[in-house]
């Protein structure tokens, strides 16, 4: 079994620098039939679909976005961690203070 995909890729907007190609995925499967006679069968799937990579770059903007979405994360994890063990550490003492076993 051969499935061919077009591929092009664009690394700028100049048309004369787009490279045209083929990407393929090969399958291969066996099967013995003793009372058959040998046989060699291909099958081929060209896809209607056609893959474009395109490279693009982000704004500044969009930059800057991620990276304070990413310091608003570890901040907010930071934040949750210090809560978790700042109360289970005053249960413990807590408990410690009338006797209790942990």
């Amino acid at each position: 079994y051969l499935k061919v995909v077009h591929t092009s890729f664009e690394r700028t907007p100049d048309p004369r620098t787009h490279i045209n190609t083929y990407q393929h995925t090969v399958n291969s499967h066996q099967y013995e039939d003793h009372a058959a006679y040998p046989a060699l069968v291909f099958s081929y799937d060209l896809s209607p679909i056609e893959v474009v990579v395109k490279r693009e770059r982000e704004s500044f903007a969009a930059f800057l976005t991620q990276i304070c979405a990413i310091v608003g994360g570890v901040f907010t994890v930071t934040g949750l961690v210090d809560s978790i063990v700042y109360h289970g550490d005053r249960l413990v003492r807590r408990k410690m203070e009338i006797g209790k076993a942990i």
